[in-house]
């Protein structure tokens, strides 16, 4: 039995908005699940009580975050921040520094307006279709910037 099934097992229900989120409409826990990964939204006997449901037929390692716990933790590369006025996550740099590399933006600096005037005279006129290097180079930039949106508002 897979993790999925071990938590419908266990009485968690999935979400109707989202399948990889799921409520235990009587022990009030909320869990999102990524393959392996599981993040848990719940009081300290709700999580004791599932991470021993999963430690009898998993390997698993916790750390939990909150008001006397750790201070930070890491879920899918998003770092988890808690401090007195609550919580916060910071997205993963990773992809901010890739997308900076491929793009040989590394040494820019921060301009104060969004854009330049040479924008205005750009137009589309005799824009040519982007050769197979530079089209990939660009897909892959869009399928990085559509998930760093997630956790920044700014990019979507």
């Amino acid at each position: 039995m897979g993790p999925e099934k071990s938590l419908q097992h266990l009485g968690l229900e999935h979400s109707m908005l989202h399948p990889a989120v799921y409520l235990h409409p009587v022990r009030n826990m909320y869990v999102v699940a990524h393959v392996d990964d599981f993040l848990c939204l719940s009081t300290p006997t709700n999580q004791e009580w599932l991470f021993g449901q999963l430690q009898t037929k998993y390997d698993l390692k916790k750390k939990v975050v909150g008001r006397g716990f750790e201070s930070e933790g890491c879920y899918l590369n998003r770092t988890i921040l808690y401090n007195p006025e609550g919580f916060s996550i910071e997205a993963d740099q990773k992809h901010v520094k890739i997308l900076l590399s491929e793009w040989g933006m590394n040494d820019c600096r921060v301009a104060n307006i969004p854009v330049g005037s040479e924008v205005d005279k750009m137009g589309t006129e005799g824009d040519a279709e982007l050769d197979e290097k530079r089209g990939k180079l660009t897909r892959r930039a869009i399928a990085r910037i559509n998930y760093m949106a997630q956790d920044r508002p700014d990019l979507s």
